[in-house]
């Protein structure tokens, strides 16, 4: 069934929402990594055990009797996940980014919108 185009956005205004929303993620984003690295200083917290809250929370929710599952939909989404992760440490290992690192990461972001699009298109 088409998509009716009643409503639709201008192209100007819905990348002028995309860049807006992208800043505001980042801000958030750098602002929780810093509360959270000065919670784990204050509390005496190892990076491994920060690291490790996720699957510690999912197994403490199962004994408490309420399952948090990571279990995944679409083999998608968990590749995501793992990619980004894998990608966003290659990238900041070694303490400073380039312009040439920033435009891999924003072909990764394409790179994944499009399979979403075209996974979602599909279902």
């Amino acid at each position: 069934m088409p998509r009716e185009k009643q409503g639709a956005w201008p192209l100007a205004a819905s990348i002028g929402v995309l860049v807006a929303a992208t800043a505001v993620i980042a801000l958030e984003a750098e602002l929780v990594a810093g509360a959270l690295e000065v919670t784990a200083a204050t509390l005496g917290l190892s990076n491994v055990f920060v690291g490790v809250v996720a699957p510690l929370l999912v197994i403490a929710s199962w004994i408490l009797g309420q399952p948090m599952t990571l279990v995944f939909g679409n083999p998608l989404d968990l590749f995501a996940i793992a990619g980004t992760a894998f990608i966003v440490n290659a990238i900041a290992s070694d303490g400073e980014a380039t312009w040439f690192e920033g435009v891999l990461l924003i072909g990764v972001y394409v790179l994944l919108g499009l399979a979403f699009f075209l996974v979602s298109a599909r279902a």
